[in-house]
Protein backbone atom coordinates (compact mmCIF):
# COMPACT_ATOMS: atom_id res chain seq x y z
CA UNK A 1 0.00 0.00 0.00
CA UNK A 2 1.40 2.94 -0.86
CA UNK A 3 1.76 6.37 1.50
CA UNK A 4 -1.38 8.22 -0.29
CA UNK A 5 -3.51 5.08 -0.82
CA UNK A 6 -5.71 5.76 2.27
CA UNK A 7 -9.32 5.76 0.56
CA UNK A 8 -9.56 9.43 0.33
CA UNK A 9 -9.61 10.27 3.38
CA UNK A 10 -6.04 10.12 5.71
CA UNK A 11 -2.85 11.62 4.79
CA UNK A 12 -0.08 10.35 6.45
CA UNK A 13 0.38 13.97 8.00
CA UNK A 14 -3.22 13.23 9.53
CA UNK A 15 -2.16 9.64 10.22
CA UNK A 16 0.92 10.93 11.94
CA UNK A 17 -1.24 12.76 14.27
CA UNK A 18 -3.56 10.00 15.40
CA UNK A 19 -0.21 7.86 15.76
CA UNK A 20 1.24 10.49 18.20
CA UNK A 21 -2.18 10.86 20.20
CA UNK A 22 -1.72 6.61 19.99
CA UNK A 23 1.66 6.77 21.84
CA UNK A 24 0.70 10.05 24.47
CA UNK A 25 -2.24 7.92 25.51
CA UNK A 26 -0.03 4.82 26.16
CA UNK A 27 3.01 6.71 27.77
CA UNK A 28 0.31 8.68 30.09
CA UNK A 29 -1.38 4.88 30.63
CA UNK A 30 1.46 3.02 31.89
CA UNK A 31 4.15 5.25 33.23
CA UNK A 32 5.12 4.84 36.79
CA UNK A 33 4.59 7.36 39.09
CA UNK A 34 7.99 7.65 41.22
CA UNK A 35 9.31 11.00 43.22
CA UNK A 36 10.80 13.82 42.64
CA UNK A 37 14.64 13.81 41.84
CA UNK A 38 14.08 9.60 41.88
CA UNK A 39 16.24 9.66 38.73
CA UNK A 40 19.05 12.33 40.23
CA UNK A 41 19.29 14.15 37.23
CA UNK A 42 16.15 15.15 36.67
CA UNK A 43 16.63 17.08 39.98
CA UNK A 44 19.77 18.62 38.34
CA UNK A 45 17.63 19.71 35.27
CA UNK A 46 14.94 21.29 37.60
CA UNK A 47 17.53 22.68 39.26
CA UNK A 48 19.10 24.46 36.60
CA UNK A 49 15.71 25.80 35.15
CA UNK A 50 15.16 26.65 38.86
CA UNK A 51 18.33 28.83 39.12
CA UNK A 52 16.63 30.48 35.59
CA UNK A 53 13.93 31.35 36.41
CA UNK A 54 14.63 32.45 39.80
CA UNK A 55 17.45 35.25 38.28
CA UNK A 56 20.26 33.32 40.28
CA UNK A 57 21.61 32.29 36.56
CA UNK A 58 23.51 29.46 34.81
CA UNK A 59 24.24 27.63 38.45
CA UNK A 60 23.72 24.49 40.23
CA UNK A 61 21.69 25.74 43.18
CA UNK A 62 21.17 22.28 44.82
CA UNK A 63 24.79 21.70 45.22
CA UNK A 64 27.17 23.62 48.22
CA UNK A 65 28.24 26.62 47.39
CA UNK A 66 26.02 26.57 44.34
CA UNK A 67 28.63 26.81 41.56
CA UNK A 68 28.62 27.85 37.80
CA UNK A 69 27.33 24.67 36.49
CA UNK A 70 30.30 23.02 33.94
CA UNK A 71 28.14 19.58 32.62
CA UNK A 72 24.81 19.75 30.69
CA UNK A 73 23.64 22.14 27.87
CA UNK A 74 20.82 24.69 28.86
CA UNK A 75 17.92 23.99 26.41
CA UNK A 76 15.95 21.56 28.81
CA UNK A 77 16.73 23.82 31.37
CA UNK A 78 15.34 26.67 29.51
CA UNK A 79 12.21 24.74 28.78
CA UNK A 80 11.78 23.91 32.78
CA UNK A 81 12.66 27.71 33.58
CA UNK A 82 9.01 28.15 31.68
CA UNK A 83 7.50 25.67 34.09
CA UNK A 84 9.22 26.86 37.37
CA UNK A 85 7.92 30.59 36.05
CA UNK A 86 4.21 29.26 35.10
CA UNK A 87 3.76 27.30 38.13
CA UNK A 88 5.97 29.08 41.11
CA UNK A 89 6.69 26.44 42.86
CA UNK A 90 7.98 22.77 42.69
CA UNK A 91 4.37 21.37 43.28
CA UNK A 92 2.76 23.52 40.14
CA UNK A 93 6.08 23.70 38.03
CA UNK A 94 5.87 19.45 38.33
CA UNK A 95 2.34 19.06 35.91
CA UNK A 96 3.65 21.32 33.45
CA UNK A 97 6.79 19.27 32.97
CA UNK A 98 5.17 15.99 32.80
CA UNK A 99 2.54 17.15 30.29
CA UNK A 100 5.52 18.20 28.46
CA UNK A 101 7.22 15.51 28.22
CA UNK A 102 3.80 13.76 27.54
CA UNK A 103 3.35 15.85 24.67
CA UNK A 104 7.24 14.89 23.55
CA UNK A 105 6.38 11.20 23.27
CA UNK A 106 3.03 11.77 20.79
CA UNK A 107 5.82 14.08 18.92
CA UNK A 108 8.65 11.68 18.69
CA UNK A 109 5.43 8.95 17.57
CA UNK A 110 4.30 11.20 15.35
CA UNK A 111 7.46 12.01 13.22
CA UNK A 112 8.34 8.57 13.29
CA UNK A 113 5.06 7.18 11.87
CA UNK A 114 5.85 10.77 8.99
CA UNK A 115 9.14 9.68 8.04
CA UNK A 116 7.90 6.03 7.89
CA UNK A 117 4.92 6.61 5.47
CA UNK A 118 5.92 10.19 3.85
CA UNK A 119 9.64 9.77 3.23
CA UNK A 120 10.31 6.22 3.26
CA UNK A 121 6.87 5.63 1.33
CA UNK A 122 6.13 1.94 3.18
CA UNK A 123 2.97 0.77 3.90
CA UNK A 124 0.98 1.05 7.72
CA UNK A 125 1.78 -2.16 8.71
CA UNK A 126 5.43 -1.23 8.47
CA UNK A 127 4.65 2.44 10.06
CA UNK A 128 3.58 0.10 13.13
CA UNK A 129 6.87 -1.43 13.39
CA UNK A 130 8.48 1.91 13.89
CA UNK A 131 7.02 2.64 16.56
CA UNK A 132 7.55 -0.75 18.41
CA UNK A 133 10.36 1.32 20.71
CA UNK A 134 8.18 3.59 22.08
CA UNK A 135 5.96 0.74 23.26
CA UNK A 136 8.82 -0.33 25.57
CA UNK A 137 8.65 0.18 28.62
CA UNK A 138 12.23 1.58 29.96
CA UNK A 139 11.78 3.51 26.57
CA UNK A 140 8.48 5.25 28.50
CA UNK A 141 10.25 5.15 31.73
CA UNK A 142 12.91 7.63 30.70
CA UNK A 143 10.94 9.84 27.98
CA UNK A 144 8.60 10.06 31.14
CA UNK A 145 11.31 11.85 33.49
CA UNK A 146 12.28 15.38 33.17
CA UNK A 147 15.26 14.49 31.45
CA UNK A 148 16.54 15.48 27.81
CA UNK A 149 16.12 11.89 26.19
CA UNK A 150 12.79 12.58 24.21
CA UNK A 151 13.20 16.13 23.55
CA UNK A 152 16.55 14.63 22.11
CA UNK A 153 15.23 12.07 19.84
CA UNK A 154 12.14 14.34 19.02
CA UNK A 155 14.91 17.05 17.55
CA UNK A 156 17.04 14.77 15.98
CA UNK A 157 14.29 12.97 13.86
CA UNK A 158 12.75 16.27 13.19
CA UNK A 159 16.02 17.19 11.54
CA UNK A 160 15.99 14.01 9.98
CA UNK A 161 12.71 14.56 8.46
CA UNK A 162 14.24 17.91 7.26
CA UNK A 163 16.95 16.26 5.71
CA UNK A 164 15.62 13.50 3.77
CA UNK A 165 13.32 15.87 1.62
CA UNK A 166 13.85 19.04 -0.94
CA UNK A 167 16.66 21.48 0.61
CA UNK A 168 16.13 24.97 0.03
CA UNK A 169 17.74 27.45 2.08
CA UNK A 170 14.78 27.92 4.24
CA UNK A 171 14.83 24.51 5.03
CA UNK A 172 18.66 24.36 5.36
CA UNK A 173 17.98 27.33 7.71
CA UNK A 174 15.35 25.32 9.78
CA UNK A 175 17.06 21.96 10.03
CA UNK A 176 20.40 24.17 11.17
CA UNK A 177 17.71 25.33 14.23
CA UNK A 178 16.92 21.97 14.67
CA UNK A 179 20.50 20.69 14.81
CA UNK A 180 22.04 23.45 17.16
CA UNK A 181 18.62 22.33 19.15
CA UNK A 182 19.81 18.62 19.40
CA UNK A 183 23.38 19.81 21.00
CA UNK A 184 21.82 22.15 23.61
CA UNK A 185 19.51 19.73 24.61
CA UNK A 186 22.50 17.02 24.77
CA UNK A 187 25.90 17.25 24.12
CA UNK A 188 25.13 13.88 22.17
CA UNK A 189 23.66 16.02 19.82
CA UNK A 190 27.28 17.00 18.11
CA UNK A 191 27.23 13.29 16.77
CA UNK A 192 24.23 14.26 15.48
CA UNK A 193 24.97 17.80 13.29
CA UNK A 194 27.89 15.88 11.88
CA UNK A 195 26.66 12.82 10.63
CA UNK A 196 23.35 14.63 9.16
CA UNK A 197 25.56 17.02 7.45
CA UNK A 198 28.18 14.81 6.29
CA UNK A 199 25.48 12.74 5.26
CA UNK A 200 24.09 15.35 2.94
CA UNK A 201 27.43 15.97 1.73
CA UNK A 202 27.48 12.07 1.04
CA UNK A 203 24.20 11.89 -0.71
CA UNK A 204 25.40 14.54 -3.26
CA UNK A 205 22.76 17.03 -1.86
CA UNK A 206 23.16 21.08 -2.97
CA UNK A 207 26.37 22.30 -1.13
CA UNK A 208 25.24 25.59 -0.53
CA UNK A 209 21.89 24.38 1.22
CA UNK A 210 24.49 22.39 3.14
CA UNK A 211 26.67 25.10 4.38
CA UNK A 212 23.46 27.45 5.06
CA UNK A 213 22.43 24.17 7.45
CA UNK A 214 26.28 24.40 8.61
CA UNK A 215 26.44 27.76 9.65
CA UNK A 216 23.21 27.68 10.88
CA UNK A 217 23.80 25.07 13.55
CA UNK A 218 27.11 26.18 14.88
CA UNK A 219 26.17 29.60 15.23
CA UNK A 220 24.06 28.79 18.55
CA UNK A 221 26.79 26.69 19.86
CA UNK A 222 29.44 29.42 19.42
CA UNK A 223 27.45 31.84 20.91
CA UNK A 224 26.64 29.23 24.39
CA UNK A 225 30.29 29.01 24.26
CA UNK A 226 31.50 32.27 24.42
CA UNK A 227 28.33 33.07 27.44
CA UNK A 228 29.69 29.81 29.00
CA UNK A 229 33.03 30.02 29.09
CA UNK A 230 32.35 34.23 30.35
CA UNK A 231 30.29 32.65 33.39
CA UNK A 232 33.23 30.36 34.20
CA UNK A 233 35.78 33.32 34.30
CA UNK A 234 33.78 34.26 36.94
CA UNK A 235 33.38 31.38 39.01
CA UNK A 236 33.00 30.11 41.21
CA UNK A 237 34.07 26.47 40.44
CA UNK A 238 32.78 23.72 42.46
CA UNK A 239 35.35 20.75 42.46
CA UNK A 240 32.71 17.81 43.43
CA UNK A 241 33.08 15.11 40.71
CA UNK A 242 29.43 15.44 39.71
CA UNK A 243 30.02 19.24 39.09
CA UNK A 244 32.78 18.38 36.88
CA UNK A 245 32.95 19.03 32.98
CA UNK A 246 32.02 15.85 31.16
CA UNK A 247 36.05 15.62 29.49
CA UNK A 248 36.89 16.26 33.29
CA UNK A 249 38.76 12.55 35.49
CA UNK A 250 38.62 10.62 31.94
CA UNK A 251 41.50 8.40 33.68
CA UNK A 252 43.07 6.01 31.10
CA UNK A 253 44.67 3.82 34.17
CA UNK A 254 48.43 4.55 32.52
CA UNK A 255 47.03 3.16 28.90
CA UNK A 256 47.59 5.24 25.69
CA UNK A 257 44.24 6.82 24.58
CA UNK A 258 43.44 5.27 21.98
CA UNK A 259 43.67 2.03 23.73
CA UNK A 260 41.23 3.32 26.76
CA UNK A 261 39.05 4.05 24.08
CA UNK A 262 39.21 0.91 22.67
CA UNK A 263 38.78 -1.01 26.26
CA UNK A 264 35.77 1.41 26.81
CA UNK A 265 33.93 0.68 23.44
CA UNK A 266 34.76 -3.44 24.34
CA UNK A 267 32.99 -3.14 27.58
CA UNK A 268 29.85 -1.01 26.42
CA UNK A 269 29.31 -3.29 23.33
CA UNK A 270 29.22 -5.96 25.56
CA UNK A 271 27.24 -4.01 28.32
CA UNK A 272 24.58 -2.97 25.15
CA UNK A 273 24.83 -5.96 23.64
CA UNK A 274 22.85 -7.39 26.91
CA UNK A 275 20.80 -4.22 27.71
CA UNK A 276 18.45 -4.33 24.41
CA UNK A 277 17.52 -8.27 24.21
CA UNK A 278 16.03 -7.78 28.03
CA UNK A 279 14.03 -5.01 27.03
CA UNK A 280 12.33 -7.39 23.89
CA UNK A 281 12.22 -10.85 25.65
CA UNK A 282 13.38 -13.39 27.84
CA UNK A 283 16.42 -15.60 27.12
CA UNK A 284 16.92 -16.69 23.95
CA UNK A 285 14.14 -15.02 22.49
CA UNK A 286 15.27 -11.32 23.41
CA UNK A 287 18.88 -12.39 21.50
CA UNK A 288 17.25 -13.38 18.77
CA UNK A 289 14.81 -10.23 18.22
CA UNK A 290 17.63 -8.05 18.88
CA UNK A 291 19.85 -10.20 16.30
CA UNK A 292 17.32 -10.08 13.59
CA UNK A 293 16.66 -6.54 14.20
CA UNK A 294 20.41 -5.71 13.43
CA UNK A 295 20.39 -7.40 10.67
CA UNK A 296 17.08 -5.68 9.60
CA UNK A 297 18.33 -1.90 10.17
CA UNK A 298 22.00 -2.95 8.56
CA UNK A 299 19.67 -4.30 5.32
CA UNK A 300 17.62 -1.00 5.60
CA UNK A 301 20.73 1.06 5.67
CA UNK A 302 22.35 -0.55 2.47
CA UNK A 303 19.24 -0.60 0.25
CA UNK A 304 19.05 3.05 1.74
CA UNK A 305 22.46 3.55 0.05
CA UNK A 306 23.00 7.61 0.10
CA UNK A 307 19.92 9.08 0.18
CA UNK A 308 19.47 7.75 3.75
CA UNK A 309 22.71 8.96 4.43
CA UNK A 310 21.60 11.35 6.61
CA UNK A 311 20.04 9.19 8.85
CA UNK A 312 22.64 6.41 8.81
CA UNK A 313 25.36 8.71 9.47
CA UNK A 314 23.96 10.49 12.07
CA UNK A 315 23.11 6.73 13.86
CA UNK A 316 26.72 5.70 13.30
CA UNK A 317 28.49 9.03 14.63
CA UNK A 318 25.88 8.71 18.04
CA UNK A 319 26.25 4.83 18.45
CA UNK A 320 30.32 5.55 17.86
CA UNK A 321 30.13 8.37 20.91
CA UNK A 322 28.09 6.05 23.02
CA UNK A 323 30.46 3.26 23.16
CA UNK A 324 33.25 5.14 23.41
CA UNK A 325 31.97 7.14 26.15
CA UNK A 326 33.29 5.23 29.50
CA UNK A 327 30.52 5.75 31.67
CA UNK A 328 27.31 2.96 30.71
CA UNK A 329 23.97 4.12 30.77
CA UNK A 330 21.07 1.73 29.17
CA UNK A 331 19.53 5.05 28.59
CA UNK A 332 21.84 6.18 25.87
CA UNK A 333 21.25 3.25 23.75
CA UNK A 334 17.59 2.99 24.53
CA UNK A 335 17.33 6.76 23.59
CA UNK A 336 18.91 4.92 19.65
CA UNK A 337 16.75 2.43 19.07
CA UNK A 338 13.55 4.84 18.47
CA UNK A 339 16.11 6.32 15.50
CA UNK A 340 17.39 3.10 14.57
CA UNK A 341 14.28 1.14 14.58
CA UNK A 342 13.27 3.20 11.33
CA UNK A 343 15.81 1.69 9.21
CA UNK A 344 14.12 -2.23 10.42
CA UNK A 345 10.79 -1.64 7.95
CA UNK A 346 12.97 -0.93 4.62
CA UNK A 347 15.46 -4.12 5.81
CA UNK A 348 12.24 -6.16 6.53
CA UNK A 349 10.41 -5.22 3.23
CA UNK A 350 13.97 -6.14 1.30
CA UNK A 351 14.03 -9.69 2.99
CA UNK A 352 10.48 -10.79 2.09
CA UNK A 353 10.25 -9.09 -1.55
CA UNK A 354 9.77 -12.40 -2.73
CA UNK A 355 7.68 -13.86 -0.26
CA UNK A 356 3.48 -13.87 0.02
CA UNK A 357 2.23 -10.38 1.58
CA UNK A 358 0.49 -11.96 4.08
CA UNK A 359 2.73 -14.29 5.13
CA UNK A 360 5.37 -11.09 5.70
CA UNK A 361 2.45 -9.10 7.59
CA UNK A 362 1.95 -12.76 9.81
CA UNK A 363 5.36 -12.54 10.33
CA UNK A 364 5.40 -8.70 11.86
CA UNK A 365 2.44 -9.46 13.73
CA UNK A 366 4.31 -12.15 15.52
CA UNK A 367 7.28 -10.78 16.49
CA UNK A 368 5.62 -7.33 17.42
CA UNK A 369 3.49 -9.72 19.56
CA UNK A 370 6.66 -10.92 21.04
CA UNK A 371 7.81 -7.94 21.99
CA UNK A 372 4.60 -6.36 23.04
CA UNK A 373 3.78 -9.05 25.25
CA UNK A 374 6.68 -9.21 27.28
CA UNK A 375 6.14 -5.46 28.07
CA UNK A 376 3.77 -6.02 31.19
CA UNK A 377 6.29 -8.65 32.67
CA UNK A 378 8.95 -5.76 33.09
CA UNK A 379 6.29 -3.55 34.32
CA UNK A 380 4.91 -6.07 37.16
CA UNK A 381 9.12 -6.60 38.00
CA UNK A 382 9.41 -2.54 38.78
CA UNK A 383 6.92 -3.66 41.89
CA UNK A 384 8.73 -6.70 43.17
CA UNK A 385 11.53 -7.46 45.41
CA UNK A 386 13.81 -9.46 43.45
CA UNK A 387 13.18 -8.70 39.70
CA UNK A 388 16.71 -9.85 38.55
CA UNK A 389 15.39 -13.60 39.70
CA UNK A 390 12.22 -13.38 37.41
CA UNK A 391 13.52 -11.81 34.23
CA UNK A 392 17.16 -11.77 34.22
CA UNK A 393 17.82 -8.00 34.72
CA UNK A 394 16.87 -4.83 36.53
CA UNK A 395 14.82 -2.69 34.93
CA UNK A 396 15.13 0.71 35.10
CA UNK A 397 11.55 1.19 36.72
CA UNK A 398 12.52 -1.20 39.66
CA UNK A 399 15.59 1.48 40.29
CA UNK A 400 13.36 4.52 40.11
CA UNK A 401 10.65 2.64 42.55
CA UNK A 402 13.68 1.73 45.03
CA UNK A 403 14.84 5.45 44.81
CA UNK A 404 11.39 6.59 45.11
CA UNK A 405 11.00 4.98 48.90
CA UNK A 406 14.41 6.01 49.44
CA UNK A 407 13.27 9.74 48.44
CA UNK A 408 9.80 9.74 50.93
CA UNK A 409 12.11 8.01 53.86
CA UNK A 410 15.27 10.18 53.66
CA UNK A 411 14.27 13.85 52.48
CA UNK A 412 11.41 14.12 55.31
CA UNK A 413 14.17 13.46 58.34
CA UNK A 414 16.11 15.91 56.16
CA UNK A 415 13.63 18.44 55.76
CA UNK A 416 12.64 17.69 60.00
CA UNK A 417 16.11 17.65 61.70
CA UNK A 418 18.88 19.46 59.27
CA UNK A 419 18.68 23.59 59.87
CA UNK A 420 18.08 25.27 56.29
CA UNK A 421 22.01 25.87 55.80
CA UNK A 422 23.33 22.23 56.34
CA UNK A 423 25.40 20.65 53.33
CA UNK A 424 24.00 17.41 53.07
CA UNK A 425 26.70 14.49 52.04
CA UNK A 426 24.33 12.03 50.28
CA UNK A 427 23.04 9.89 47.61
CA UNK A 428 20.79 11.36 45.75
CA UNK A 429 21.94 15.00 47.08
CA UNK A 430 20.28 17.20 43.88
CA UNK A 431 16.52 15.20 44.88
CA UNK A 432 16.76 16.11 48.37
CA UNK A 433 17.42 19.26 47.61
CA UNK A 434 14.80 19.39 45.44
CA UNK A 435 12.27 18.54 47.90
CA UNK A 436 13.73 20.01 50.78
CA UNK A 437 15.87 22.99 50.26
CA UNK A 438 18.92 21.96 51.62
CA UNK A 439 22.41 22.18 49.26
CA UNK A 440 24.64 18.95 49.06
CA UNK A 441 27.23 17.26 47.56
CA UNK A 442 26.94 13.73 45.78
CA UNK A 443 28.33 11.04 47.30
CA UNK A 444 28.94 8.39 44.72
CA UNK A 445 29.94 10.32 41.68
CA UNK A 446 30.20 8.20 38.43
CA UNK A 447 33.60 5.96 37.86
CA UNK A 448 34.86 5.49 34.26
CA UNK A 449 35.55 2.01 32.99
CA UNK A 450 38.89 2.96 32.01
CA UNK A 451 40.99 4.08 34.70
CA UNK A 452 40.68 4.44 38.42
CA UNK A 453 38.70 7.10 40.20
CA UNK A 454 40.31 10.33 40.53
CA UNK A 455 38.00 12.02 43.04
CA UNK A 456 39.21 9.67 46.32
CA UNK A 457 42.58 10.67 47.66
CA UNK A 458 44.47 9.59 50.79
CA UNK A 459 44.56 9.40 53.49
CA UNK A 460 41.11 10.91 53.83
CA UNK A 461 39.27 9.79 51.42
CA UNK A 462 36.57 11.13 49.14
CA UNK A 463 33.74 11.89 52.33
CA UNK A 464 36.58 13.46 54.19
CA UNK A 465 37.88 15.39 51.47
CA UNK A 466 34.11 17.01 50.28
CA UNK A 467 33.97 17.39 54.24
CA UNK A 468 36.37 19.85 54.00
CA UNK A 469 36.25 21.45 50.88
CA UNK A 470 32.12 21.98 50.97
CA UNK A 471 31.87 22.35 54.70
CA UNK A 472 29.48 18.87 54.88
CA UNK A 473 27.81 19.40 58.24
CA UNK A 474 25.46 15.98 57.60
CA UNK A 475 25.95 12.50 56.01
CA UNK A 476 24.03 10.13 55.13
CA UNK A 477 25.14 6.72 54.37
CA UNK A 478 22.55 4.58 52.41
CA UNK A 479 24.71 1.81 50.40
CA UNK A 480 28.38 -0.51 51.21
CA UNK A 481 30.27 2.46 49.38
CA UNK A 482 29.27 5.36 51.05
CA UNK A 483 29.69 3.04 54.56
CA UNK A 484 33.06 2.55 53.83
CA UNK A 485 33.78 6.28 52.69
CA UNK A 486 32.43 6.62 56.75
CA UNK A 487 34.60 3.98 57.79
CA UNK A 488 37.74 5.50 56.17
CA UNK A 489 37.43 8.95 57.58
CA UNK A 490 36.27 7.47 61.23
CA UNK A 491 39.82 5.34 60.82
CA UNK A 492 41.95 8.69 59.72
CA UNK A 493 40.48 10.89 62.16
CA UNK A 494 38.22 9.11 65.01
CA UNK A 495 35.40 11.25 66.33
CA UNK A 496 34.49 12.91 63.17
CA UNK A 497 31.36 11.66 62.35
CA UNK A 498 28.55 11.18 65.76
CA UNK A 499 25.33 8.75 64.90
CA UNK A 500 22.47 10.94 64.76
CA UNK A 501 19.88 8.05 63.45
CA UNK A 502 19.18 5.40 61.82
CA UNK A 503 16.87 6.72 59.01
CA UNK A 504 14.17 3.54 58.73
CA UNK A 505 16.38 0.60 57.28
CA UNK A 506 17.67 2.34 54.44
CA UNK A 507 19.88 4.85 55.82
CA UNK A 508 21.88 6.32 58.44
CA UNK A 509 22.60 9.85 59.47
CA UNK A 510 25.44 11.49 60.89
CA UNK A 511 26.46 14.63 62.07
CA UNK A 512 30.11 16.04 61.53
CA UNK A 513 32.46 17.46 64.42
CA UNK A 514 34.10 20.52 63.94
CA UNK A 515 37.39 19.05 65.79
CA UNK A 516 36.92 16.03 63.09
CA UNK A 517 37.26 18.85 60.24
CA UNK A 518 39.95 19.90 61.67
CA UNK A 519 41.39 16.70 62.14
CA UNK A 520 41.22 16.03 58.24
CA UNK A 521 41.94 19.10 57.05
CA UNK A 522 45.40 18.74 58.96
CA UNK A 523 45.63 15.35 57.39
CA UNK A 524 44.78 16.02 53.94
CA UNK A 525 47.42 18.63 53.56
CA UNK A 526 50.11 15.95 54.48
Amino acid sequence: MSAEDSGGRLTPAREAVLAGLAVLALHALVRITVAPGAFQDDAIYLGLGKALATGDGWRSIYAAGQPVHLKYPPGLPAIYALAWVMGRNLAGALPLVEAFHLGVSGLVGGLLWWIARSRFALGRGAAVVALLPLGLVSVVDHFQLPIAEGPFVATWLAAVALALGPLSTQRAVGLGLLLAATALLRTQGVAVIGGVLGGLLLAGRDRRAVAVATAVSLLPLLAWWGLHSWLVARGPISTQPDEAPYMAGLGTGGATLPAALARASWLNLRAYADVVPHELGPDGLGKALFALGLVLAAGGAVRGKRWLAPLSGSLALSAALILAWPYTQPRFILALLPVAVLLVPLGWQHLMAKVPRRVSIGLAVVLVAMVALWQPVIRRAAFTPLPTAQIGFQPVGRTLVANTDWMLAVAPWVARHASPRARIFTEGAAGVWLVTGRVGVAALPPVSSIGPPQWDPLPVGYLGQRIVADSVTVVIASSPPVAGFVARVERVCPGTLVLAEQIGSLAVAYGVTDSGRACLRAASTH
